[in-house]
């Protein structure tokens, strides 16, 4: 059985670094800007809110998904004993 574990990480970890780092350049940027007109002042955040939005698009099923195995395994290992020595024979 292939789980999802074993091929999905890297693609999340690649586009959370990207993330990351377009919020580290939209702030730096913002925050470093040579010309402040009235076009940074609306630009700059929109960015910075665009790229935490999707940020937590990102990590929310993230956690979701990690609580979801917190309960389920919770509940196997309440399941009465005669469940799991039933399987080992």
């Amino acid at each position: 059985m292939v789980m999802m574990e074993d091929f999905l990480y890297l693609p999340i970890l690649i586009s959370v670094f990207n993330i990351l780092a377009s919020l580290f350049w939209y702030g730096y940027s913002f925050a470093f800007s040579p010309n402040s007109d009235n076009v940074t002042y609306i630009c700059f955040p929109a960015g910075f809110v665009k790229y935490f939005i999707l940020l937590l698009m990102t990590l929310s099923p993230a956690a979701s998904a990690n609580q979801a195995d917190a309960m389920a395994r919770e509940f196997v290992l309440s399941l009465p004993g005669w469940f799991q020595s039933s399987t080992a024979s």
